[in-house]
């Protein structure tokens, strides 16, 4: 593959933290740095493809099956009220959903999985750093345009800070964690030189402590099933306690040291910074928040009652609950926070069953263990995708670049590859 389509694939996958940072808005959709990256990539590619030097590979079932759920989608838009904007979601789901068809083509030997891999690993680095200071510098009461957060996040409103790095929200921020801890700790299971063991396991640890930070209880749930199922498929690694004990080490230290952070702050109420914590994350059935999602989970029965075959259409549950269709409210289209049923909502029974298939198809085509490299990578993208997925009930978003990135990059470490 030629070298520059290779660097523009290295660069979405340093790029994709970069969500609030560095984005600006075309049609009411964030378009991100990592999204020009992969257009360069797409641009460069078929530069190749033009002059006979490259095919593209596409006769794989997941490949299929994912085309089935896009006519899906497509055939939902039938019942879209505010067509323009579904359109826009439609094409701009498909453009990030692209990642799945191009690192396959395109991440051929293993060398391009190291590189891939330690690019994703050196930016997670640089945004679990940034993280820290965020939470640091805005417990300390330094101005938000130093930190970098969001108003809604600082310790002014909860009385603590959700760490948010570069993300759009915390949640965000939480979710593309999870595919650089599951590269760590799959590297770190096969158990590499001392030097290189310590490093991956300072680099866990400041990954959790900001999921930790990020008080996002569907990231906690992410970051658990990630952590699991990388062990259960890593298991035949496990020939005594030592990885075991490594890896309850990290999670002891991390939430240990989170721990120490909330305690280390005054506050500004008559509980502790940890009490207000932990009495915020442990509140499950009160409050605005879980007022607010029962709404969404109700208007998303609604939405699929109405049509419930092929829904009210991709990216139309904004445009169904607010009072105007065509007018963007002020603080963004609603989401459902639960993709299943959002699908279920824009896409009815058909979009949805195919999303489905397209997962049972995607997984049945990756589940066979390679050598090298490659079988690193592609452990740690089954773990991670599994994680991102059980956060996804939480939270609906379909076209975000890491979760894409990491499906592609588990079709093309599931490749047989080449030195």
């Amino acid at each position: 593959m030629d070298r520059t389509v290779l660097l523009a694939v290295t660069a979405v996958a340093a790029l994709l933290p970069l969500e609030r940072v560095g984005a600006f808005s075309i049609a009411g959709l964030n378009v991100r740095p990592s999204q020009i990256a992969l257009l360069l990539a797409w641009l460069l590619f078929a530069r190749l493809w033009l002059l006979g030097r490259t095919i593209l590979e596409w006769r794989n079932p997941a490949f299929l099956a994912l085309a089935g759920f896009f006519a899906a989608a497509g055939l939902s838009l039938l019942n879209a009220e505010n067509l323009q904007r579904s359109l826009v979601v439609l094409a701009f789901t498909i453009f990030t959903a692209s990642l799945a068809l191009l690192l396959p083509n395109v991440l051929k030997s293993e060398n391009d999985f190291k590189r891939v891999r330690l690019a994703i690993l050196l930016a997670a680095a640089l945004v679990a750093t940034l993280g820290l200071w965020q939470f640091v510098a805005d417990m300390l009461g330094l101005p938000l345009w130093m930190t970098g957060l969001r108003d809604t996040y600082s310790r002014a409103v909860l009385g603590f800070t959700r760490v948010q790095a570069t993300a759009a929200e915390p949640l965000y921020f939480a979710n593309y964690l999870l595919l650089p801890i599951a590269l760590a700790g799959a590297w770190l299971l096969k158990n590499p030189d001392t030097k290189t063991r310590r490093w991956l396991s300072l680099l866990l640890a400041a990954l959790c402590v900001n999921v930790f930070l990020t008080s996002s209880r569907g990231g906690w749930l992410g970051a658990a099933v990630t952590v699991a199922t990388l062990l259960w498929m890593e298991r035949a690694r496990l020939h005594d306690a030592r990885p075991l004990l490594r890896a309850a080490g990290i999670a002891v230290v991390s939430v240990a040291a989170g721990v120490l952070l909330l305690g280390s702050f005054f506050s500004t109420s008559r509980e502790t910074v940890t009490d207000t914590f932990f009495r915020h994350v442990t509140t499950v059935t009160d409050g605005a928040a879980f007022d607010d999602r029962a709404q969404t989970v109700a208007a998303a029965f609604e939405a699929w009652k109405l049509h419930p075959w092929i829904g009210v259409g991709f990216g139309g549950y904004g445009p169904f609950v607010s009072t105007f269709a065509f007018s963007k409210p002020e603080a963004g289209w609603p989401i459902v926070n639960n993709e299943t049923l959002e699908l279920l909502s824009e896409t009815g029974v058909i979009g949805l069953a195919a999303f489905v298939l397209f997962l049972i198809v995607l997984f049945c085509e990756t589940s066979a263990r390679r050598e090298g490299e490659s079988e690193t990578v592609r452990v740690a993208c089954a773990a991670a995708l599994l994680g991102m997925l059980a956060q996804y009930q939480t939270f609906s978003t379909l076209y975000i670049m890491h979760v894409w990135f990491t499906i592609g990059l588990l079709l093309a470490s599931s490749k047989p590859a080449r030195a």
